[in-house]
C-alpha cells in the first residue's frame, strides 16, 4: 500500500509548535519549506521532497565507530579505578 502524498511525510514539511505556559506543543499544521505556506494536517501543497536518508555505511565510518568504542571502553574503565 502506498503512502498518501502529504505534507506532513514530506522532506520539506516542517510542523509547527506553539509555546503555552511551560511547554511547547505540536499544531495541526505543517509548514512547506519549497513553497513558504501553511498547509492543514492532512493537505498537500503539490510539491514533493524526499525525506532525507541515512549516508551510506562505509568501511571508514566502522573503523571510526571502532575507535571511538576503544576510547569510552578506557575512558570509563580509568573512572572506575579513580
Amino acid at each position: 500500500m502506498k503512502k498518501k502524498q502529504t505534507c506532513k511525510n514530506c522532506g520539506a514539511g516542517k510542523r509547527i509548535y506553539v509555546k503555552a505556559f511551560l511547554s511547547f506543543y505540536r499544531t495541526e499544521k505543517t509548514f512547506c519549506t519549497a513553497k513558504k505556506i501553511l498547509v492543514d494536517k492532512n493537505g498537500s501543497c503539490g510539491f514533493r521532497c524526499k525525506n532525507p536518508s541515512l549516508s551510506p555505511l562505509t568501511e571508514q565510518s566502522f573503523d571510526r565507530a571502532q575507535e571511538n568504542a576503544k576510547y569510552l571502553e578506557k575512558f570509563f574503565t580509568d573512572v572506575e579505578n579513580v
